[in-house]
């Protein structure tokens, strides 16, 4: 018989007893902790669903086709409709040289 032989003797003989720290508790753990990352993305993706849940119900259109918040003071902030409903991403509208809104990440214009 030769080493390794004698090798995978001794280890098929290990693995038939129950020892504290085996491989089937092993497996156990690593399976839990793969559970508890599992569950931890999870959470943040649910975090970030109900922010969005959140902000669609505060969103309103405008005339002109750009989305808008109302804050609690009153003011309005323009949002491109084309991000939010695409990329699910509030992009800020700015003003173009022509005074006309438009998204700095599309370029879409809002007349």
């Amino acid at each position: 018989m030769s080493f390794l032989d004698s090798c995978k003797a001794f280890v098929s003989y290990v693995m038939e007893f129950q020892i504290p720290g085996s491989t089937e508790e092993i497996k156990h753990e690593t399976s839990l902790l793969e559970l508890q990352g599992f569950v931890r993305e999870l959470e943040q993706e649910n975090e970030v669903l109900k922010e969005r849940l959140g902000a669609k119900r505060t969103i309103l259109l405008s005339d002109n086709g750009a989305y808008f918040f109302e804050t609690s003071d009153g003011r309005e902030e323009p949002f491109c409709s084309r991000c939010w409903d695409l990329d699910c991403k509030l992009v800020r509208l700015g003003m173009a040289n022509d005074g006309v809104p438009t998204c700095p990440q599309c370029k879409k214009s809002f007349s």
